[in-house]
């Protein structure tokens, strides 16, 4: 395989892989993840934004290169809410604007 170019898009399959733009053997282009060595013949069959629930209704999450790089996270493809979608199912889905805080309380055993 010969690399074409990287995309934004990370594969929901195996949660980590970058998508790329490959060139494979037989000549055809298709879009491949690295880590879980699935490919397909476009990216919404991979990523998280094509993602569909069985009910028919799209994920309101979208892959977009990571707006703030740091060393806290490294990473340069990262998921996020979609805004627009949001904005245009808001009424329909109840979506959380912060999460809950949780705590982890263990009590020793000695």
């Amino acid at each position: 395989m010969q690399i074409i170019k990287p995309l934004y898009h990370l594969c929901r399959h195996c949660g980590c892989g970058r998508l790329l733009k490959v060139e494979n053997d037989e000549g055809d282009t298709v879009i491949w993840c690295p880590s879980c060595e699935l490919s397909a013949d476009d990216h919404l069959k991979m990523c998280f934004c094509g993602h569909t629930f069985p009910s028919g209704v799209r994920s309101l999450i979208k892959c977009v290169k990571n707006p703030e790089l740091s060393p806290q996270s490294p990473h340069n493809v990262v998921v996020m809410s979609d805004e627009d979608a949001s904005k245009k199912y808001s009424n329909k889905i109840h979506m959380a604007t912060q999460p809950k805080e949780r705590r982890c309380e263990t009590q020793s055993t000695y």
